[in-house]
């Protein structure tokens, strides 16, 4: 048995492990399909996590999988995955979790800080949120804003398909109150935000790397 199968293997029997609760309805999800929005959200997540354990193998430390702290980033992340069925959210959930299990010294290789910080934003965060986060860095379509240069919330607001200003505000202020973000405020506004600028930060460009696009590197 491959390590990557191995791992899955390992992640089925701990949700087992718990018949009559939540793990084991879970576990029983994975193999059987029922038409429900949170059980196809539970069957391509597990498409998603066993592809990218097949991008990533050789590089995967499979003692990480019986320690506490991936236990814990597993419930975290599998909370997630309960409560969406959006694609982004789900993909960006099978990459924390990769990110989880890779050797240390790995160049992708997360803190389980970092990436228990990680889960929880991609947990709170609205999708429009996430969609505003992934349009302006690097590959982005939108703004192209690379960590530390600004962009005026004007010519955003004329580049996104957001429309409403305030609206683009509002999804800003979720990304900054992760520190994905950071928001200049200056004393004399103009009407609608117009001078009021964004940065993506050193933390908002890894989150919008290895999380949300799951690229190797940093």
């Amino acid at each position: 048995m491959k390590i990557r199968e191995h791992i899955f293997a390992l992640v089925k029997a701990g949700l087992n492990a718990d018949p009559h609760g939540v793990g084991g309805v879970i576990a029983s999800l994975l193999d059987d399909y029922l038409p429900s929005s949170t059980e196809r959200s539970v069957k391509e997540f597990t498409a998603l996590f066993e592809k990218r354990l097949a991008s990533v193998e050789g590089r995967i430390d499979q003692g990480l999988v019986t320690t506490d702290e991936f236990a814990e980033l597993f419930k975290s992340t599998f909370l997630v995955v309960m409560r969406s069925h959006k694609a982004e959210r789900l993909a960006a959930a099978a990459n924390i979790l990769t990110n989880g299990i890779l050797k240390a010294g790995d160049d992708q290789k997360l803190t389980y800080t970092e990436l228990d910080h990680f889960v929880r934003a991609l947990d709170s965060l609205s999708i429009g949120a996430l969609r505003l986060l992934g349009s302006i860095t690097p590959v982005g379509a939108t703004a192209n804003l690379q960590r530390g240069e600004r962009i005026d919330f004007d010519c955003l607001s004329q580049m996104s398909d957001f429309g409403d200003v305030h609206l683009l505000m509002g999804l800003a202020r979720e990304l900054e109150a992760f520190n994905l973000v950071e928001i200049s405020m200056p004393q004399i506004r103009t009407k609608d935000y117009g001078n009021c600028t964004i940065v993506l930060t050193e933390l908002g460009k890894r989150f919008a790397t290895l999380v949300l696009r799951g690229e190797v590197g940093r």
